[in-house]
């Protein structure tokens, strides 16, 4: 199945509408998106693929004869702004009144002088989800520093003009005044930007180390297991069968794309060990090791993020939110 095409939107408004049509009244509910809220609406897990038709980044792009119906994978979905350009068919939201353009995610940045939507970013696993958070603070740390070295420019020239006299010409200065508010405009904004998204990137990163920490429990819980068949001589099979039962169901929830395989062989083994337990319980406790293995490799993997991230990015990223490197 496709997982993503650069001819597409995926507008927020979109995913909002598919969730909306999840019904808990009806008997089996409805479920058509399977999601957990990881930070409100800002950052979702889906749990399941789904099928949406979405909006074209252009309208020639429509007359290709292609289906705009995407299948959105298991996997997290980030909400993020993106311009909005005249040749979008979303393009005749920009006439709407203010509160029809608020439900659409459509707004005007006046600091950009640029229209823009709000869509979801579909991000395969959670390692890349935190790693994209660490190049866009990495980014506006750069980009601050460029500005904070172009406003002591401006100072300076300032400062000179005082001393020697006019070196403006009086276009020239209004020009000059005119950039300075934008750049100090521009500094306060990315200031807001940075309290938002540091709110975001505490969530997910938090809520990474949480699904690590569950998979080394399970994983002690497998190896406890294991120890049980082996060595008591009057185990409940009936507790153990329901214990390992529940284990393997926790592991459904974690759908990251890099671990999903690891997951699931992990599963595959606590079902032939559920499956042993009562007739070999030697090789049912050596597939819950193999099982817990398999969990424990994954944590590790979960652990592994930010390896393809340069020290001087992560410098830069840590600087943007204020916090320590070492």
């Amino acid at each position: 199945m496709v997982k993503h095409r650069d001819d597409l939107s995926v507008a927020a408004f979109r995913i909002v509408e598919a969730i909306r049509t999840n019904d808990w009244s009806l008997d089996p509910p409805y479920e058509r998106v399977d999601f957990l809220p990881i930070l409100g609406y800002e950052v979702l897990e889906l749990r399941k693929p789904f099928e949406i038709r979405l909006p074209w980044k252009k309208v020639a792009l429509s007359k290709r004869g292609r289906s705009n119906r995407l299948w959105i994978q298991a996997g997290y979905l980030c909400l993020r702004w993106v311009k909005l350009s005249q040749d979008s068919p979303l393009w005749y939201l920009t006439q709407e009144p203010k509160d029809v353009r608020q439900v659409k995610g459509i707004f005007y940045d006046h600091d950009d002088k640029q229209w823009k939507l709000l869509i979801y970013q579909v991000v395969d696993d959670m390692s890349h989800a935190r790693r994209m958070f660490i190049h866009i603070f990495a980014n506006y740390q750069r980009e601050l520093s460029t500005k904070e070295a172009l406003q002591r420019s401006i100072e300076q020239s300032t400062v000179g003009s005082a001393v020697f006299g006019v070196a403006l010409s009086p276009k020239a200065r209004l020009e000059t005044q005119a950039f300075q508010l934008w750049l100090d405009r521009r500094v306060a904004n990315v200031g807001r930007i940075s309290a938002t998204l540091n709110s975001r990137y505490d969530h997910v990163h938090f809520y990474a180390e949480r699904v690590t920490a569950i998979l080394h429990g399970i994983a002690g819980t497998l190896k406890a297991d294991a120890d049980n068949l082996l060595k008591s001589d009057e185990i409940n099979l009936a507790n153990l069968q329901t214990n390992l039962r529940n284990e393997r169901d926790k592991l459904d929830r974690f759908v990251s794309s890099n671990i999903i395989s690891l997951r699931r062989h992990a599963q595959s083994r606590i079902d032939r060990a559920f499956t042993l337990s009562g007739t070999d319980r030697k090789a049912s406790a050596a597939y819950l090791r193999d099982a817990a293995l398999k969990l424990e490799t994954a944590g590790e993997e979960m652990q592994r993020w930010s390896v393809s991230i340069s020290e001087s990015e992560m410098n830069d990223a840590a600087a943007f939110r204020g916090v320590a490197t070492s």
